[in-house]
């Protein structure tokens, strides 16, 4: 996930340590000279310790702080057509439109580099061999999931998803090895959407991840994730455009993108069907209480 640092950066803010999170706050809003710091001035200015600018480098996929202050430097030379200078000479109105175009050109953007292709290909690849495509997602996310169905039905004629919590428990019985389930998140931390997952992926399902807030625990149960783009941390609290609004963006962006995919790529022979078998009863300790 290091097609751009500063994408990567915003990705993987929600999961970062307090100390990381100095660290990218500074990298985000100075980046311009952090690319000529040596390891030991940046340590200063963010007040922690060389050990943490290290551990930084590492999370963010870099292998040392000089590999990362190379890639900094390629990723602000490619976002500077993103943020044109202030022009004095527009009105106010004028001077709005150009900062949410700016707002949902980085985070789109964002999105972008931090897709892979093969990725693309692979989650195309699943959909096709898929019987049905279920799309689960948090409380917070449901806006997302909804929309993500409603194009999948609208193309493909298939694609399955509910709004309320506990029906997604219900709709989760129907999931069999030859589904695919998709999950949107837009938290680091969700036991509930976890759960789902754990049941699904025991059920034989494959799964696919979109994360709106970088790599999360879910991720590791999942066939394949992908991420979406994020908008500077120190921007959110004074922007005029919600973090809602943004990840909508960003998710049909991937989900047009899955969809012309699934398109080019011919369909492959569907799975044999398979003679329903009663599963084995769960262990009272698979799913425990938090």
């Amino acid at each position: 996930m290091v097609s751009n640092i500063l994408a990567t950066i915003r990705s993987l803010y929600p999961a970062l340590t307090p100390s990381g999170r100095h660290v990218a706050d500074y990298v985000l809003a100075h980046g311009d000279e952090v690319i000529f710091m040596p390891i030991t001035e940046l340590a200063y200015r963010c007040s922690v310790s060389e050990t943490s600018i290290m551990r930084f480098c590492r999370h963010v996929g870099m292998s040392g702080y000089q590999d990362f202050r190379l890639q900094l430097s390629s990723a602000i030379a490619q976002e500077a057509h993103l943020h044109p200078e202030a022009n004095m000479e527009l009105d106010e109105t004028s001077q709005l439109i150009e900062t949410i175009y700016s707002t949902f050109s980085t985070t789109i953007q964002g999105t972008k580099q931090l897709l892979r292709p093969e990725n693309l290909r692979q989650v195309s690849k699943l959909i096709n061999n898929a019987r049905e495509v279920y799309f689960f997602g948090s409380r917070d996310s449901m806006a997302l999931t909804c929309s993500a169905c409603q194009t999948f039905m609208r193309t493909f004629s298939m694609g399955r998803s509910v709004q309320v919590g506990y029906t997604q428990e219900l709709l989760l019985r129907n999931v069999s090895r030859e589904d695919l389930v998709v999950f949107l998140s837009t938290r680091n931390t969700d036991e509930e959407l976890y759960r789902l997952a754990e049941k699904a992926k025991y059920a034989g399902a494959k799964l696919v991840s979109i994360s709106c807030c970088g790599p999360t625990s879910l991720s590791g149960l999942c066939n394949v994730n992908l991420f979406c783009g994020r908008m500077d941390p120190a921007a959110q609290n004074g922007a005029n455009t919600g973090e809602s609004s943004l990840n909508l963006a960003s998710v049909s962006f991937l989900t047009e993108l899955i969809c012309a995919t699934c398109r080019q790529t011919p369909d492959e022979p569907a799975l044999p069907a398979s003679v329903p078998q009663a599963r084995p009863a769960l262990p009272q300790t698979y799913y425990p209480d938090h």
